[in-house]
């Protein structure tokens, strides 16, 4: 993890822990599927199969808004000392030219960046930071086990308490405190 104590000062601190994938409603700010892994798992390593699960299992309508890449807009060329690739340019001395992208069609090309309502919905991305925020409420940053079975299932345990505060709130007539576990849990 990059630490910043001052201006222009990095430094890393590593440390060893979980991170727990989810993938949420941004609309209702609730989360639909959610994973434990160990902290060094790459997130399309998890993300990919719970969208084609979700996929799977809900009629979505969804459309791609993700970020626009500048990088992979333009050739990625490696050091001097190696090419990671193992392209054959590289050994001609000429560097190493090499796209990365292995499917055919970039889907980022099918989005119409700019546009009003792109920018509308892409703003929405910022709902799972409030989603965590709530969960953090729940003891998920430092957990009171240890171990991943035990730190999954506590994270399960705050995403289900999660939504039977939503259910409950909706149940009561109280929607509008359907994403309020701190506020809405004193009152049941």
């Amino acid at each position: 993890m990059a630490h910043f104590p001052k201006p222009f000062q990095k430094e890393f601190k590593y440390f060893w822990g979980y991170r727990n994938f989810v993938l949420s409603d941004v609309l209702s700010e609730l989360p639909l599927l959610e994973e434990t892994r160990v902290a060094n798992v790459v997130d399309s390593k998890v993300i990919i199969p719970q969208l084609r699960l979700a996929k799977d299992r809900f009629d979505l309508k969804a459309k791609p808004y993700i970020a626009r890449n500048l990088r992979r807009e333009k050739d990625l060329k490696a050091s001097s000392t190696g090419c990671p690739w193992m392209h054959s340019q590289f050994v001609k001395g000429t560097g190493c030219f090499a796209y990365t992208q292995v499917v055919s069609e970039d889907i980022r090309k099918q989005i119409a960046y700019g546009t009003p309502k792109f920018k509308k919905v892409y703003n929405l991305r910022s709902e799972c930071e409030r989603i965590f925020s709530r969960l953090l409420d729940l003891c998920m940053q430092n957990p009171s086990v240890r171990r991943l079975r035990a730190v999954s299932n506590h994270c399960t345990i705050a995403h289900i308490t999660v939504l039977l505060v939503a259910l409950t709130a909706a149940k009561t007539g109280n929607k509008d405190k359907i994403r309020f576990v701190k506020s809405f849990l004193p009152n049941i």
